[in-house]
């Protein structure tokens, strides 16, 4: 039985994760302090934040009480 992933798969893979570190590498430059970075100059707006907040609420919610 034949347990690796077929070239297609792998490249998809590859693909993903070279942009999600390039992504990542792109973000740290541009932020110059760590307080900067984790609250974002304190310059996001209110509404942004509450939306956060509700969208993690309702996943886990979600996530919760679908299989129950």
């Amino acid at each position: 039985m034949d347990q690796s992933l077929p070239i297609a798969d792998l490249t998809v893979l590859v693909i993903y994760m070279a942009g999600i570190v390039g992504i990542g590498l792109w973000a740290a430059r541009k932020s110059q302090t760590s307080e900067g970075f984790m609250l974002a100059g304190r310059s996001l707006p209110s509404w942004a934040i509450a939306l956060s907040l509700f969208s993690t609420g309702l996943s886990s919610i979600g996530f919760l009480a679908v299989p129950g």
